[in-house]
């Protein structure tokens, strides 16, 4: 029969299997700790999407604005809410016909259509002091001249939080503002 290291008899049938009470409430104090911790955190994350597509569709703006001037070209930033996406085009004429036709800008390959971040959607885009788009498609033209249609845009996070970016139609001047703020054009 096998003995413990003190001496004592002891069988297969009486050793010890499975945790005591003590062991399994400090385990579960544990997981609640870390719980407690980490899920005020999780929509921190969400929060740090919103800012991050609300500085990446401003540095855009910002850098249209300057390609606009620097190239002598036209520039349109579109923004498909219904897609949750925005991406650059050029307009190139027909010499034939007279017509304009918008196309993906060649001179410009570095710069994707992007994807709002999963959780970050746009509420509504305001372009050339019109009726606030809230579905489809609205843009921002840039000009050669260093102007661009004055544009509002409302983005909101998945937790509710919003941001409003707007251009104003001069010096390619673009704000960040927390919140939902609007906007008078004249």
């Amino acid at each position: 029969m096998p003995t413990s290291p003190t001496g004592i008899w002891t069988s297969v049938e009486n050793s010890r299997s499975g945790f005591t009470l003590i062991e399994l409430s400090v385990a579960l104090l544990l997981v609640v700790l870390l719980l407690s911790i980490a899920i005020p955190r999780l929509g921190e994350y969400a929060d740090v999407e919103l800012k991050s597509a609300v500085k990446m569709l401003a540095t855009t703006m910002r850098y249209l604005h300057n390609e606009a001037s620097l190239r002598k070209t036209f520039y349109r930033l579109v923004y498909d809410l219904d897609h949750q996406r925005y991406y650059i085009e050029q307009p190139i004429q027909d010499l034939n016909t007279g017509t304009i036709e918008f196309v993906r800008p060649r001179d410009l390959p570095i710069i994707p259509r992007r994807k709002l971040p999963p959780g970050v959607k746009f509420i509504e885009v305001e372009a050339h002091g019109g009726t606030p788009v809230r579905e489809g498609t609205a843009f921002t033209l840039f000009t050669p001249y260093g102007t661009a249609d004055p544009t509002t845009i409302h983005l909101q996070s998945a937790r509710g939080r919003e941001y409003t970016i707007h251009l104003g139609p001069y010096y390619g001047r673009v704000k960040i503002l927390e919140g939902y703020h609007e906007f008078k054009y004249r």
